[in-house]
């Protein structure tokens, strides 16, 4: 039944509509019987009418025989009364234009039409009071005593609306129905006493005995039934229906109200909803409820913003707020618990103060009383919890048992079913942790999964049947169909796949991920397989890692691996300590121990090799028995088979090494050529990348030692060194293009950038500075030490230049002399050089053994007399500026050049820019010079004897 009855017309059994009521009043649709049941027009009237005032009719019918007191000739004026024997009239009756009136009788009756249509029948107080009011109806004694211009008014009864002055369009049926109303407008009221004290109270519809009876001020209320609303007064908007349905109710608003007693104590709740027997029956002051069924929110006395569905839902309620109990017994009990929502047949039915719960379905959370932020759905979903706290069941006898466990969730039939204290677990599936009685932490997802469980704590199995037999086992993940099926005591394990770990049992420390992956793992503790079947016969094998479809698959007890990649380690079976990442990386490997293969066929043929380390793609592929190698780059010693001790790192390093060992090679192509050569070393994008069967090479740098096939002990460092070296042996070339196209040249020494670039096959050369010996080719037995130090030499032996630019003319500074092709010269410094300081003087070896004699020298004092000792500073030969301003004493090269002739040998002329004196030269001429200065004094010595001998002189010896 809605909660709001309007009514706009009276329909009889057939359908007919009788009585309509509008806003001009209200109109017979059919005939209309007084002491009669079957009207024969539209008023039959069995027994006497009386009529006090005037009835007013365009026609009498009848001749009026009847009427008494009357002349016949005198009782119709203007109009003619038709008698059919259905109207009486006692006393004086006159017929005026305006109606007919009987005076002198008890009963008055009118009617009025025109401009002004009323309808009154009673006494003489019935609608006295009408001045200008319009289509109203009064039938009762004293009915309408007060109204004056109120219009279209319908009132029923003794002293009904009697207090009306101006209200209009109102309905007032029975005793004193409205009877104080005054201003009040569109009521409609029925029944003895119903709303009697309205005063100004509009847009009201009470029906039934003292139905809002203290109505005063109140505005579109319904009140239907025995004493429905019979003591509001200012409440409003408010819909009470059913015997005593809200009959307390002051000034509370909004309310609605359906059922016998339904709301009846309620006194200035608002917004309240109360449909069912006695439903919210004691609530006073609570707003903002919905009780539905015979006792809903019974005791609910100020609790707000409940909303109770069902019988007895919520009955014992009294200050809970914010509660939805829907069902039989639904939060029965509940007194004080809010923001509790409880569904279903006896669903919270025991819970008292527990607050913030949800329980759906027949008994779920039956005896839960104080246990707060919990939610369960499903028959019997936490039945037995009476304090457990922050608890989700969902599904049939979920939780059935639990009773102090909190922070729990169990999702599925029967999931958690004998959980009693366990906290904090997550059971989702069919008989997922059935078994679980104080079992904590645990997350069980799937049918049947951890359904054994008792103790085990901490543990997480997903799928179905996943962790099934697990009892105490904790700190477990099982994800996948049957994945840790069989583990009992097993802990700390994390299965991940369908029939992951299928067979454990104790091993603990175990992470399978894959389908069947750790299949037949038993105790094995301690592994780690990702895959598809990844370490599907390891049993008892342990420190495993193995990740990678069929990665590890045959390993049954090897202990400490690492395989990562489709079919990474597949062969393995009691090799120990591997690491296998990538593609088939270590396939084969069937015992070999203490290897790590990384990238696409890393390592994939070896079988027995171990202490391997190979890293990129094919990396020691071919690699079987060899041992104690690093790999690391694409195909880094790829057909590697038994070579040991070899380190290859870079794309392709060392990719033909077959039986080669103690070799490092580092960079792009380094030592790709290599096959059996030992003990090299070769750092840098292709360096002694044509290296076969070279040994003992150290080569660092991009294209360093690049052409080198057989050559041996050399070192070569720094971009492009010795990058043209074929066969050449013990050279060592350091820096940029160090000794670059040296081919068969050996026992070299280059040091800094280009320093003998261009020796081919030059040998026995210690080149040691930038460009130092850049251009010599052949010539060997060469030191040039300094920036650009016999950077012209070519061919030139057995030279020594030592300082900048040293050797080396036409440079800033110039070095002292050129060096080209010539052999056997010693050069120190350039001409910027102002000063040389030993402290000793040099020995010049002169062995008379080792020198072929020409003859003796020929100048002598008359040579040194042409000579002119000069005093002199160096200056620019150019600007005539002077460089140095130290003072020197020397000679002229220049004038002992002219001296000497066509062939000089004090004068220096290996360079016509630069000509340069052998003072040592001198010394022989210097000798000459005094003998025969000697023999001269001799001679005169002699002749100054005789002389004194003949003047008689004695000479004094």
């Amino acid at each position: 039944m809605s909660a709001e009855i309007r009514v706009d017309r009276i329909t009889s059994r057939t359908g007919i509509n009788t009585l309509s009521f509008t806003g001009d009043g209200f109109s017979f649709l059919t005939n209309v019987g007084f002491g009669t049941t079957s009207p024969r027009s539209r008023v039959d009237v069995e027994g006497d009418v009386r009529v006090s005032g005037v009835i007013t009719a365009t026609s009498f019918k009848g001749d009026g025989s009847t009427l008494t007191g009357v002349a016949a000739t005198s009782n119709i004026s203007t109009n003619a009364i038709v008698n059919s024997g259905f109207s009486t009239f006692s006393g004086g009756v006159s017929v005026t234009s305006g109606g007919v009136n009987a005076s002198g009788v008890s009963t008055f009756f009118q009617v009025s039409f025109g401009s002004t249509i009323n309808v009154r029948i009673g006494d003489t107080n019935t609608g006295c009071s009408l001045t200008s009011g319009t289509h109203n109806n009064f039938l009762g004694a004293s009915a309408g005593r007060n109204t004056t211009t109120g219009n279209f008014n319908n009132f029923f009864g003794l002293n009904a609306g009697f207090c009306n002055t101006t209200g209009s369009n109102n309905n007032f049926f029975g005793h004193t129905a409205g009877g104080c109303n005054t201003t009040g407008s569109n009521n409609n009221f029925f029944g003895r006493f119903a709303g009697e004290n309205n005063t100004t109270g509009s847009c009201n519809n009470f029906l039934g005995f003292y139905a809002g009876f203290a109505n005063t001020t109140g505005c579109y209320n319904n009140f239907f039934g025995f004493r429905a609303g019979r003591n509001n007064t200012t409440g409003s908007n408010n819909n009470f229906l059913g015997n005593a349905a809200g009959c307390s109710n002051t000034t509370g608003s909004d309310n609605n109200f359906l059922g016998g007693s339904a709301g009846r104590y309620n006194t200035t709740g608002s917004f309240n909803n109360f449909f069912g027997c006695r439903a919210g029956f004691n609530n006073t002051t609570g707003g903002c409820n919905n009780f539905l069924g015979q006792c809903a929110g019974f005791c609910n006395t100020t609790g707000c913003h409940n909303n109770f569905i069902g019988q007895c839902a919520g009955c014992c309620n009294t200050t809970g707020c914010h509660n939805f109990f829907g069902g039989y017994n639904a939060g029965r009990c509940n007194t004080t618990g809010c923001f509790n929502n409880f569904f279903g047949r006896c669903a919270g039915r025991c819970n008292t103060t527990g607050n913030y719960n949800n329980f759906f379905g027949s008994q779920a959370g039956r005896y839960n009383t104080t246990g707060n932020y919990n939610n369960f759905f499903g028959v019997n979903a936490g039945f037995a919890n009476t304090t457990g706290s922050d608890n989700n069941f969902l599904g049939g006898s979920a939780g059935r048992y639990n009773t102090t466990g909190s922070f729990n969730n169990f999702f599925g039939c029967r999931a958690g079913f004998n959980n009693t204290t366990g906290c904090y677990n997550n059971f989702f599936g069919r008989y997922a942790g059935c078994c679980n009685t104080t079992g904590c932490f645990n997350n069980f997802f799937g049918r049947c999964a951890g359904r054994c469980n008792t103790t085990g704590n901490y543990n997480n199995f997903f799928g179905s049947q996943a962790g099934r037999c697990n009892t105490t086992g904790c700190y477990n993940n099982f994800f996948g169909v049957n994945a840790g099926f069989a583990n009992t005591t097993g802990s700390d394990n994390n299965f991940l796949g369908g029939s992951a770990g299928r067979y454990n049992t104790t091993g603990g420390f175990n992470n399978f991920f894959g389908c069947r992956a750790g299949f037949n793992n038993t105790t094995g503790g301690c592994n780690n397989f990702f895959g598809c079947l990844a370490g599907f016969c390891n049993t008892t094998g342990s420190h495993n890692n193995f990740l990678g479809l069929y990665a590890g698959r045959s390993n049954t007890t090897g202990n400490n691996n690492n395989f990562f990649g489709r079919y990474a380690g597949r062969c393995n079976t009691t090799g120990c300590h591997n690491n296998f990442l990538g593609n088939c990386a270590g396939f084969a490997n069937t015992t070999g121990c203490h290897n790590n293969f990384f990238g696409l066929y890393a390592g994939r043929c070896n079988t027995t090799g171990k202490y391997n380390n190979f890293f990129g793609r094919y990396a020691g592929l071919a690699n079987t028995t060899g041992g104690y190698n690093n790999f690391f780059g694409n195909a880094a010693g790829r057909c590697n088979t038994t070579g040991f001790y070899n380190n290859f790192f870079g794309l392709e390093a060392g990719h033909c090494n077959i039986s080669g060992s103690h070799n490092n090679f580092f960079g792009r192509d380094a030592g790709l050529k290599n096959t059996s050569g030992c003990h090299n070393n070769f750092f840098g994008k292709f360096a002694g990348c044509s290296n076969t069967t070279g040994c003992h090479n150290f080569f660092g740098g991009y294209f360093a030692g690049c052409a080198n096939t057989t050559g041996c002990f050399n070192n070569f460092f720094g971009r492009g060194a010795g990058r043209a070296n074929t066969t050449g042996g013990a050279n060592n070339f350091f820096g940029f293009y160090a000794g670059r196209y040296n081919t068969t040249g050996g026992y070299n020494n280059f040091f800094n950038h280009s320093a003998g670039q261009s020796n081919t096959t030059g040998c026995y050369n210690n080149f040691f500075g930038f460009f130092a010996g850049i251009c010599n080719t052949t010539g060997c037995h060469n030191n040039f030490l300094g920036l650009r130090a016999g950077c012209s030499n070519t061919t030139g032996s057995n030279n020594i230049a030592i300082g900048r630019n040293a050797g080396t003319t036409g440079l800033t500074p110039s070095g002292l002399i050129n060096l080209t092709t010539g052999s056997n010269c010693i050069i120190m410094g350039n001409n910027d050089h102002t000063c040389a300081v030993i402290k000793i003087a040099f020995t010049v070896t002169s062995d008379i053994r080792d020198k072929h004699v020409f003859g003796c020298v020929q100048h002598g004092k008359d040579f040194l007399k042409n000579i002119n000792p000069i005093k002199y500073s160096f200056k620019d030969r150019e600007t005539n500026e002077i460089t140095d301003e130290t003072v020197r004493y020397g000679f002229s090269a220049q004038e002992v050049m002219e001296l000497e002739g066509d062939n000089p040998v004090i004068t220096n002329h290996m360079t016509e820019e630069k000509l340069g004196l052998t003072n040592d030269y001198l010394l022989p001429v210097l000798v000459n010079a005094i003998k025969e200065l000697d023999a001269e004094n001799t001679l005169l010595k002699t002749r100054l004897e005789a002389l004194e001998a003949h003047v008689g002189i004695a000479t004094n010896t």
